[in-house]
Parts: C-alpha cells; structure tokens; sequence
C-alpha cells in the first residue's frame, strides 16, 4: 500500500512540475510520470512487476530531476546564508524515495 501511494504521489507531483509548464509536449520526464503512476496502479495487485516498471520510469524521470539535484546540492554547499524552498523540491526528494521503494520491490 505504501509503494501505491508513493508511486502515485510521485508521478502526479513530477508530471505536474515537468509536463505542464504553459505548453504541453511529451518528453522523457512526463513519459517517466506516466510510468509510475501505472506502476502504482498496477502495485495493487502485482508489487513486484510494478517495482520494475517504477524503478523504469524513475530512471527516466532521473534524466531531468539528476542534474538539479546536483546543481542545487552544489548552490546549498557553496554559498553561506542561502535559502531554499524545501516545498519545491518535494518531487525530487519523493523521487529518492521512490527510486528506493521500487529497487527493494525488484529485488524482494
């Protein structure tokens, strides 16, 4: 149930930030969205197929979500005093989570 919403959650919130910034058009983050968020259906009655179809649209959402990631670890560390909206970066913080959720339902 856990794994359900997480892989929901996270694919709503990064299909939101990634697809629908004013004009829509389909790229490997959105279609990485959709992927979880059918894992997460499909984790209902079959965890460990829907482990490796997130784990697949985690790594396709990590394509646009990695190099922020670096980029804003690397703005945290070094500049002194700088504030960051932690509310905004709640997609790339689930996406760690779900990245792990989905790599121990592949493995278990």
């Amino acid at each position: 149930m856990f794994g359900t919403v997480l892989y929901i959650l996270t694919g709503l919130l990064t299909a939101y930030q990634s697809g629908f910034t004013g004009v829509f058009s389909v790229s490997l983050p959105l279609i990485g969205a959709c992927v979880l968020i059918i894992a997460g259906i499909v984790s209902w009655a079959r965890p460990q197929p829907a482990g490796r179809l997130a784990l697949i649209g985690s790594i396709a959402l990590w394509t646009h979500y990695g190099p922020l990631l670096v980029s804003l670890l690397q703005l945290v560390t070094n500049t002194p005093g700088v504030s960051i909206d932690w509310m905004a970066q709640l997609p790339t913080l689930l996406l760690v989570l779900t990245t792990f959720v989905s790599l121990f339902y592949t493995v278990a």
